[in-house]
């Protein structure tokens, strides 16, 4: 919900209900980064193709360059 709401990467997400638990003393567990960057790799996802000129670019069989870290996912040819 928060990475469609706000566009948020998985750190911040986690940074912001681990203090929303602290802020409300709640006694719940907020896994870390690392515990979801192990669950996460295991989950199969469905990848919507977003860019033509990406996808073109594949077609062809060139190479593209794919930047993801926090905030989101880039790429570019080349």
């Amino acid at each position: 919900m928060f990475y469609r709401l706000f566009g948020w990467g998985m750190r911040q997400i986690t940074g912001h209900m681990q203090e929303f638990r602290a802020l409300r003393a709640l006694d719940i567990a907020v896994p870390g980064f690392g515990l979801l960057s192990e669950r996460f790799r295991a989950l199969e996802v469905q990848v919507k193709q977003r860019c033509q000129r990406v996808a073109d670019c594949l077609s062809r069989g060139e190479s593209i360059t794919l930047i993801v870290d926090s905030s989101g996912m880039k790429s570019w040819p080349g």
